[in-house]
């Protein structure tokens, strides 16, 4: 049901101050706070305007539909050309003659629903519409009185009052704003400061980690060679061995973190590759790495192409290490290469629980890792699927899993045999 509160018409431009005026004060006694207040009232003058410059003037009803939930409504209409380029304006194609670059594109960033009904040659009829706010008082027959009582009150405001008021809310708004470009700029300075800070740890990590880390390897290899360890001290020895090669994987998943945080992505560098060829290498390396653990590998159609072979070698390690660590010992994981058309595809399935909604929600994103791995004490960053996804995305691929209790888990990686013309790296 719709009340009408107020209408008149537009013949100059003291009526639209007016309209902006009664705007204001209906939305007040509507019980609408100060911003809506003034995005009602601008709204509102915008389209009288254009009413009056466009149509030479029009009428404005003011009413408040209680159908459902309450709603303010300003509709303007005139008699005028109608507008012939109405889906252009409305997209914000067309730039309005009125100066203010508001008119009906700016109407509808400050309400609610803005309706345009207009037919060439008979006229427009434009629709604004605002939700009551929720604390706003309930509209009763005794508002509406109330409402209308205080309209008819002769107002001692003259269109230069509107005016004045209008410019105090420019000064305002500007005021807000250049609070809040003061506000961006100390954000931006703190954002800076962090990135200066991830660089500066780049560079730690990079020389001033790796460098020792290093030598504890090179220093573990040469002492597992030696032939006069007892058993107990080459375990030890082997303990250092792949604790330091945990390491140095962790320390590589952070320097790619950042790279694809602060350099926009993983570079790569194309060269040809047997895909068939680094597959089978990356999975002896693996094999004598898990020796209690069954890794299949199977490959079909041509494996040849250009990718960045270390790259993607850190795709199936990262794949073939996640599956291991996510099935039962006594099951096999098994790895495929197939060459299909102008893509080659890589695929790593292995047994056991499925993957739940909830992590393969978040399953690429950082430092997120599910809770089955949590649970069974696997140590990482979570950064692996992460990495995954950047190269793949850096070689212009996709990559997708496919999990389920009777099936296991399968990732799916697809790389296009040639990169872009404007690709770089």
């Amino acid at each position: 049901m719709s009340q009408i509160l107020l209408q008149f018409d537009i013949h100059g431009e003291p009526d639209v101050v007016r309209v902006r005026r009664r705007a204001r004060e209906l939305a007040t006694l509507l019980g609408f706070d100060l911003q809506d207040q003034t995005r009602v009232a601008t709204a509102a003058s915008e389209v009288a305007r254009n009413a009056f410059q466009y149509a030479s003037g029009g009428k404005v009803t003011f009413s408040v539909d209680t159908g459902g939930a309450p709603q303010f409504v300003v509709r303007i209409s005139d008699s005028g050309p109608g507008i012939a380029n109405l889906t252009a304006i409305l997209d914000g194609r067309v730039k309005s003659r009125t100066g203010l670059g508001a008119g009906l594109v700016g109407s509808k960033k400050l309400m609610d629903v803005v309706r345009v009904d207009s037919i060439e040659g008979r006229g427009t009829t434009v629709e604004l519409r605002k939700a009551l706010p929720a604390k706003a008082p309930t509209v009763t027959a005794k508002l509406l009185s109330s409402i209308e009582a205080e309209l008819s009150r002769p107002s001692s405001e003259t269109p230069f009052d509107e005016v004045r008021r209008q410019n105090q809310e420019l000064i305002r708004v500007l005021d807000e704003l250049k609070a809040h470009e003061a506000a961006l700029a100390r954000m931006n300075q703190t954002l800076q400061s962090r990135v200066e800070f991830e660089q500066q740890l780049v560079g730690i990590v990079s020389h001033d980690l790796r460098s020792p880390l290093s030598a504890i390897l090179m220093s573990a290899a040469l002492l597992v060679r030696r032939a006069d360890l007892d058993e107990a001290q080459l375990r030890a020895v082997n303990r250092i061995a792949l604790a330091g090669d945990r390491a140095e994987r962790m320390i590589r998943d952070l320097l790619d973190f950042t790279q694809a945080r602060i350099g926009g992505g993983i570079p790569v560098q194309r060269t040809l590759v047997d895909m068939h060829a680094l597959a089978k290498n990356i999975v002896d390396e693996l094999r004598t790495a898990h020796l209690e653990r069954a890794i299949e590998l199977e490959h079909s159609g041509d494996g040849c192409g250009e990718w960045d072979s270390d790259r993607v070698a850190q795709i199936l390690t990262n794949l073939v290490r996640n599956a291991i660590q996510n099935s039962p010992q006594q099951t096999p994981v098994r790895v495929e290469s197939c060459g299909v058309g102008d893509s080659l595809i890589l695929k790593v399935h292995n047994h056991g629980a499925p993957i739940s909604p909830e992590t393969g929600a978040v399953l690429f994103e950082p430092l997120r890792r599910g809770g089955e791995h949590v649970k069974r004490g696997h140590h990482g960053l979570g950064l692996g699927l992460f990495i995954v996804k950047q190269i793949v995305v850096a070689h212009r691929g996709a990559v997708e899993f496919h999990s389920s209790e009777v099936e296991g888990t399968t990732f799916t990686v697809s790389l296009p045999r040639h990169g872009a013309p404007d690709e770089g790296g």
